[in-house]
């Protein structure tokens, strides 16, 4: 019996593709192998894009194995892009993080991205795919988001040495 597959071929040729990458990553499959509980046989099989190979992947628990030795969240990227979410890694920040300094990279970022939009409308009410292209309008999106995923982890941080020193 076949299983009914959710998804176009396509996304499971990129989830093949991000498990080569990670392989590549973490340098080969010997050393790939060597990080992980799966023979190099398997890692290859699983990066595979041939229909032999179709159904052939790694489990969570390799991927979380290699990802972390290499840091490189190679797969989990991909799960989350076919997911229709972004991955960002969380920066460090220390709890003592200057406040003003932070919120003036989100305004500032925020603002670049509302004046390049407001450009991109200015002429027809529309933005268009090259105007997304011209004004590098992911980029600055992504740029906003950065901003405010540091805001976020300054905040985390403050309330975990909060509650470690027993304060609200």
């Amino acid at each position: 019996m076949t299983a009914t597959r959710t998804r176009a071929r396509a996304d499971y040729h990129r989830l093949k593709a991000a498990t080569r990458e990670l392989v590549t990553v973490a340098g080969g499959l010997e050393r790939a192998a060597s990080q992980t509980r799966v023979a190099k046989t398997k890692l290859q099989a699983a990066g595979s894009p041939h229909d032999e190979h179709a159904t052939v992947f790694l489990s969570v628990d390799v991927i979380a194995d290699l990802e972390a030795a290499t840091g490189e969240p190679c797969v989990t990227r991909e799960l989350a892009h076919l997911a229709g979410f972004e991955l960002f890694r969380l920066p460090r920040v220390d709890a003592d993080e200057k406040w003003v300094g932070l919120l003036g990279e989100v305004s500032k970022e925020a603002g670049e991205i509302i004046g390049k939009l407001a450009e991109a409308l200015r002429d027809d009410g529309v933005v268009t795919a090259g105007e997304v292209k011209a004004l590098d309008l992911i980029g600055q999106t992504d740029d906003a988001l950065r901003g405010l995923v540091r805001l976020r982890e300054a905040l985390v941080a403050t309330a975990a040495d909060a509650s470690e020193r027993g304060n609200r």
